[in-house]
C-alpha cells in the first residue's frame, strides 16, 4: 500500500507538545507568538498572526475590507471551495477567472476580462505550490486589495521573492496534508499593521485582551469589543509543532524537488505521448512541491482513480473547479480549469514516498494506459 498521505513528527516536536502540556497554559500564549516571529521573520513580512485554519485567516480578511452584498472579489476557479464559500456566505459575488494552461495560475492576462467597478479584491492562488506572479499583478491592478491563497506553497518563491512581499497579505494552511503541518492551523502574514491587529483581535471574538494578558501578569485586566469576533485563535498546543518544520522546511524541499524530478522522468514517454500533463514549472519560480498532480482525459479520470487504487496506491482529486459543484453550477466554467478540474489526480507526494514507490505507481498507470 502506497498511501496518499501520512506524517512523522519529530520527538523534538512531540516534546514541544508535552511541555506546552507540562505548563498548564494550553491556549493562545508565548509558544504562538515565538511562532508568528519566527514566521515573520521567515517571509520577511511585518507582521504574522496564527489563526485555527486557512479559512479562518480568509473570513478575516474579508471582514477587514468589509466584503458584502454588491462587492466582487475575484479568483481562480480551480482552488479549494472553503475561497468561494467565505465570500457568498457574506452576500458578495465570487468571479472566477480562468488559470494559464500550463502554469495552472492565474495571470494578468486570466484576471484582467473579470476586473469590473465592482471588484473590491483578488485572491491569487499558489496552486500546487507554484508561485503566481504577484507583483506583475500588483503593478497591473494597484487599486485593488490583493491576497495570496498559499496554502500549498509555505516553500514557494517567483524571482527569489517568497508570499507576501507584494500582496496585502498571504495565508496559509497547517492542515493535517500540508508541507507544514499541526493538524488543523493557519496564519496571515502582511506587511499592515492595521490588518494584522485587526486579525488579533477578531480571532478572539473581537476581544482586546488574549487570555494571557489577562491571567498572566500581576493585576486582572478588563477587555472590551469593538466589533464582534470569532474564535478563530490557535492554541500553543498545536503551534508547538510547528518551530522545528519551519526551521527545516528549506532542506526538506530538496527531498520535495527530487521526488518530483522522479514522477517526471518515471512519466516521461505518457508525457510526450499526451496522455499524461503536469504542470510546467518557469526558471523563475521555486516550487514549494505541495502535491503531484497529473491531468489526464475526463473521460479516463474516474477509470484511472479506481485502476490506482486497486492496486493499493493512494490518490485524491485536487482539485474539481469549483463551478462543477452543485451550488455554484449557474457559474459558468473557464475552458483551463475545466479541463484540468475534470482530469486532474494528486499522486502520492510525502516524506514517506519512496523513490521505488514512486516507480510502482507510474509503472501502473502505464498498465492503465497499455490494457
Amino acid at each position: 500500500m502506497v498511501p496518499f498521505f501520512s506524517r512523522n513528527f519529530s520527538q523534538a516536536s512531540i516534546d514541544r507538545v508535552l511541555a506546552v502540556i507540562s505548563s498548564g497554559f494550553l491556549t493562545s500564549g508565548q509558544v504562538g507568538r515565538s511562532v508568528e516571529a519566527q514566521l515573520a521573520e521567515y517571509f520577511d513580512t511585518r507582521c504574522s498572526a496564527l489563526v485555527s485554519s486557512w479559512t479562518a485567516a480568509w473570513d478575516i480578511v474579508l471582514d477587514f475590507h468589509d466584503i458584502g452584498p454588491g462587492d466582487e472579489v475575484i479568483m481562480p476557479s480551480v482552488t479549494f471551495v472553503s475561497c468561494a464559500n467565505s465570500v457568498v456566505r457574506r452576500g458578495a459575488s465570487v468571479i472566477f477567472c480562468d488559470i494559464d494552461p500550463e502554469t495552472l495560475v492565474a495571470s494578468i492576462e486570466t484576471i484582467a476580462p473579470k476586473v469590473t467597478d465592482k471588484t473590491k479584491l483578488i485572491l491569487v492562488v499558489h496552486l500546487y505550490g507554484l508561485m503566481a506572479d504577484i507583483s506583475a499583478i500588483r503593478c497591473a491592478f494597484p487599486s485593488l486589495a490583493i491576497y495570496e491563497d498559499a496554502a500549498h506553497c509555505f516553500e514557494g518563491k517567483f524571482n527569489g521573492c517568497r508570499p507576501g512581499k507584494f500582496s496585502d497579505g498571504a495565508m496559509f494552511s497547517f492542515y493535517a496534508t500540508k508541507n507544514i503541518s499541526c493538524g488543523e492551523g493557519g496564519a496571515l502574514i502582511t506587511n499592515n499593521e492595521s490588518l494584522d491587529g485587526f486579525c488579533k483581535t477578531q480571532r478572539l471574538h473581537g476581544m482586546n485582551k488574549t487570555a494571557i494578558d489577562r491571567y498572566q501578569s500581576k493585576n486582572y485586566t478588563h477587555w472590551d469589543v469593538h466589533r464582534p469576533g470569532y474564535k478563530f485563535n490557535l492554541p500553543d498546543i498545536l503551534s508547538a509543532l510547528l518551530p522545528e518544520q519551519i526551521e527545516r522546511a528549506d532542506n526538506e524541499l530538496a527531498w520535495r524537488h527530487k521526488l518530483y524530478n522522479q514522477y517526471v522522468s518515471a512519466l516521461d514517454h505518457l508525457i510526450i505521448d499526451g496522455l499524461v500533463r503536469v504542470q510546467k514549472i518557469p526558471l523563475n519560480v521555486t516550487h514549494a512541491h505541495h502535491l503531484f498532480p497529473i491531468c489526464v482525459n475526463a473521460e479516463q479520470r474516474d477509470e484511472l482513480l479506481t485502476w490506482l487504487t486497486s492496486h493499493n496506491i493512494g490518490v485524491a482529486v485536487n482539485f474539481r473547479d469549483i463551478p462543477s459543484l452543485e451550488y455554484y453550477k449557474s457559474h459558468a466554467r473557464p475552458n483551463v480549469a475545466r479541463e484540468w478540474g475534470d482530469g486532474t489526480i494528486s499522486l502520492p507526494f510525502h516524506r514517506n514516498v519512496s523513490l521505488e514507490d514512486v516507480e510502482f505507481i507510474c509503472d501502473t498507470i502505464h498498465q492503465f494506459f497499455m490494457e
